[in-house]
């Protein structure tokens, strides 16, 4: 169970926490991320490498306290890989391909609460769009990129100790175009839930997340 937040304090009505609230339209039993110990791992890397089109369905949630959630990653070769991560204080989602190449962070604060589909485009180690909706996301900034990872995960960057479990997020129809597609539904804190539907790189979850209702 997920509860709101207002100044890191957990709201209280009627002598109850208050629960979030999902919005209408996403399928019933995603994953609520505790932020604790709850991913998907994978027992290969998914294929990331060169031009690839990556898709996912998402609710991003309002949270005010700065810190790194990392919403997936997938790739061992820090030339060529794909890293996504939400920036929770100042709204931005920051989008990897490459460590030499470096990182864009966007600008997703007109999205907070919503439901989107975002959509990247890449080619090898460059990333060439991110849009939500159909729409392109507005820059923020450039920086340096993150490594690539030993294991590709959901939920959760293994090698990158700043990096936090994914808590503020919703997430679901996570596919690589030509490559795999994982559900995360209808009981996405199964490993059903997250077998592949493209190829045959079935996903693991670990931790006992829970699941909207």
């Amino acid at each position: 169970m997920s509860y709101l937040i207002h100044n890191n304090k957990m709201l209280i009505s009627n002598g109850s926490y208050v629960t979030k609230i999902v919005p209408a339209g996403i399928p019933v039993g995603i994953i609520e991320w505790d932020g604790i110990d709850d991913k998907i791992g994978f027992p290969s890397h998914p294929d990331v490498t060169g031009s690839k089109t990556i898709t996912f369905n998402a609710v991003f949630e309002s949270y005010g306290v700065s810190q790194a959630e990392d919403v997936f990653v997938f790739g061992s070769n820090s030339n060529d890989y794909l890293d996504v991560t939400y920036i929770t204080n100042v709204e931005r989602m920051r989008v990897a391909a490459s460590v030499s190449g470096g990182s864009i962070d966007y600008d997703i604060s007109g999205i907070i609460g919503t439901q989107v589909e975002i959509e990247i485009i890449k080619t090898a180690g460059v990333i060439v769009s991110t849009k939500a909706n159909g729409n392109a996301l507005p820059i923020f900034t450039t920086g340096s990129g993150n490594s690539a990872t030993s294991e590709s995960t959901i939920g959760y960057h293994p090698d990158v100790g700043a990096f936090k479990y994914l808590h503020h997020a919703l997430l679901w129809d996570i596919q690589i175009d030509g490559v795999g597609l994982w559900k995360g539904y209808p009981a996405g804190n199964t490993n059903t839930a997250w077998e592949d539907q493209i190829g045959a790189i079935d996903g693991s979850v670990f931790g006992d997340p829970s699941i909207t209702p």
